[in-house]
């Protein structure tokens, strides 16, 4: 394939963190901690408001989402569920 723009690739690996989110009451702990309504529907998909997209997910039989976004959102994220 020959790619004819100009496309310019970053390392974003420091700056961004990847969260999976699961279980039977998954979709309960999303809304209490981001106050979104969890995507119902395989691979739906959200954006909130400080970057973090939460995508409904099929990795395992129990209710699951994956968020990825910015490292300070998730890591907070991540404060408040231990």
């Amino acid at each position: 394939y020959l790619i004819r723009e100009k496309v310019k690739l970053r390392d974003v690996t420091d700056e961004t963190r990847e969260l999976l989110v699961a279980g039977p009451q998954s979709a309960a702990v999303l809304q209490h901690l981001l106050g979104i309504e969890a995507p119902a529907k395989p691979q739906a998909n959200l954006v909130t408001s400080d970057g973090v997209i939460v995508v409904r997910s099929e990795w395992s039989p129990e209710p699951n989402w994956v968020l990825v976004g910015p490292a300070t959102a998730i890591d907070a994220i991540w404060a408040k569920l231990n």
